[in-house]
């Protein structure tokens, strides 16, 4: 799947023959690995330095998720700095786990509008 940044999610995959041999098995495996290390482990490391967020764009992220966590009733600053981080960590990590719900639901919407990987907080 392409994001909006450009980026390509993907998972490797084969389908594996009814009855084939455990040997073809692990070898299909080490050429996936193999293949991974090679190709995307170099290109990707070189693709997020590319296509990487600016400091804006995430404070702009961050400022999105803040604003959904606020809309579902929890107080969370305006403009949250990345290294006030733990302003959304305090409010997600107590013992009311509401608020864990609303962030697992407002993240997705956070990542989506702003093409972040599925991995990626801002």
């Amino acid at each position: 799947m392409l994001t909006s940044r450009k980026n390509y999610e993907y998972q490797l995959g084969r389908k594996l023959a009814d009855g084939e041999s455990e040997q073809r098995r692990q070898d299909a495996r080490a050429g996936f690995e193999a293949c991974r290390v090679w190709h995307f482990d170099a290109v990707q490391r070189q693709w997020v330095i590319q296509t990487a967020m600016t400091e804006a764009e995430f404070q702009e992220a961050r400022d999105h998720l803040g604003a959904c966590m606020r809309a579902a009733g929890y107080d969370t600053p305006e403009h949250s700095a990345q290294e006030n981080w733990t302003d959304y960590i305090r409010v997600i990590e107590g013992a009311d786990p509401a608020p864990r719900e609303a962030f697992r639901n407002c993240l997705p919407l956070t990542q989506q509008a702003f093409g972040m990987r599925s991995n990626e907080v801002p």
